[in-house]
């Protein structure tokens, strides 16, 4: 999980994003599902859905020295709320069914604020007696 950042202040969307393999598969990246939960774990916490998998990330695959894995990655924006949160995400292994979890706690503050200019005041139209 490469972002959030562990106590990142996010303002606007919530950027998840990272990569996940299963260093047993013969080919292939060995995951099948990844899943982001908020404030619990998965089952207690708010599924909020099945990641896109399946990004482009070649620096995974140099890293580990494996083409299979070029196609690791899963990034996403959502929506949420302002306050303190724990985000938890989780990858399956397409091999052996087991998950992998993975948590961060993150800080919304919300939208950045909207600063607006008032207009001048116009005068009341008039109308005739």
């Amino acid at each position: 999980l490469e972002s959030p950042q562990p106590d990142a202040v996010v303002s606007g969307p919530l950027v998840v994003r990272g990569w996940a393999v299963d260093t047993l598969a013969d080919s292939g990246t060995g995951i099948d599902v990844v899943e982001a939960w908020l404030d619990g774990p998965p089952g207690q916490g708010t599924l909020l859905g099945r990641l896109p998998y399946g990004v482009a990330r070649p620096d995974v695959a140099r890293l580990l020295d494996r083409g299979g894995f070029t196609n690791a990655g899963f990034s996403v924006s959502l929506p949420v709320a302002r306050g303190v949160h724990t985000l938890w995400v989780r990858a399956r292994s397409a091999l052996s069914g087991v998950w992998r979890t993975q948590q961060v706690r993150f800080i919304a503050s919300g939208s950045p604020p909207r600063v607006e200019v008032p207009g001048p005041q116009l005068p009341p139209t008039l109308t005739p007696s």
